[in-house]
């Protein structure tokens, strides 16, 4: 599996996400936090996002998905 295929497939996974709050934050930082995600089963996910961690949202996402 290539790069872009991990591109779509992780764009493919996180256009089908719903979520159950929201999160907004507005003001003037002089040091903002990193964007990021973090997985129960797998830790940290940086932004920009890497070829290894978008393979490890889509194994998460599949073991989800068969329970």
């Amino acid at each position: 599996m290539g790069l872009s295929d991990v591109k779509d497939d992780l764009y493919d996974l996180l256009v089908d996400c719903e979520s159950s709050g929201a999160f907004a934050t507005s003001g003037i930082y002089t040091e903002a936090p990193l964007p990021g995600l973090l997985l129960s089963d797998f830790g940290s996910i940086s932004l920009p996002l890497a070829e290894r961690d978008a393979e490890a949202i889509f194994e998460q996402r599949k073991r989800i998905q068969n329970g």
